[in-house]
């Protein structure tokens, strides 16, 4: 398994993974707000002690202006309604472990912020982590994306990971 002394090669070890089965895609899907909205919330949460979740890709999209976005770290699950969960491997009996959930009306906001953006055209869709970057999640701990809406719209936010 990596660790500090056993560094991984980001895109190697995410085709890796993916190509065993331990490759998912965490989505809220395509929501639609009756108005504006503050704080909806799409999350990925480890509980499992034997195994991390590295995520390697964080997205969101919306399509009213004058919104942003927070990706916090956090340290309980919102347990919020079940998100689609995918594995990467299509046909792969392989469940993953997380608890992805998301909410399509307003939260209290949680965690601690790692990153805040603008998202202030229609049609927004940020990428949150680039150049190989990635999140380790061990137990107990997680990824939320809060995102306001100043309009009626839509909006999804996707996380994808492997789990080892």
């Amino acid at each position: 398994m990596p660790g500090p002394l056993n560094p991984i090669q980001p895109a190697n070890f995410i085709l890796d993974a993916i190509r065993n089965g331990q490759g998912f895609n965490y989505t809220s899907g395509v929501q639609v707000t009756a108005g504006a909205v503050n704080s909806l919330c799409m999350s990925v949460f480890n509980p499992n002690a034997s195994k991390l979740i590295y995520i390697y890709s964080v997205i969101a999209y919306e399509n009213v202006s004058g919104n942003f976005g927070l990706l916090n770290h956090i340290t309980a699950d919102p347990a919020l309604g079940a998100a689609q969960v995918d594995n990467m491997l299509l046909g792969s009996p392989l469940a993953s472990i997380a608890s992805a959930t998301f909410t399509n009306v307003g939260v209290a906001q949680s965690g601690t912020v790692l990153q805040r953006c603008n998202m202030n055209t229609n049609y927004s869709e940020v990428e949150f982590l680039n150049n190989g970057s990635l999140f380790i999640l061990p137990q107990n701990h997680g990824l939320a994306f809060f995102i306001n809406i100043s309009a009626i719209g839509n909006w999804t936010v996707t996380f994808r990971g492997v789990e080892l």
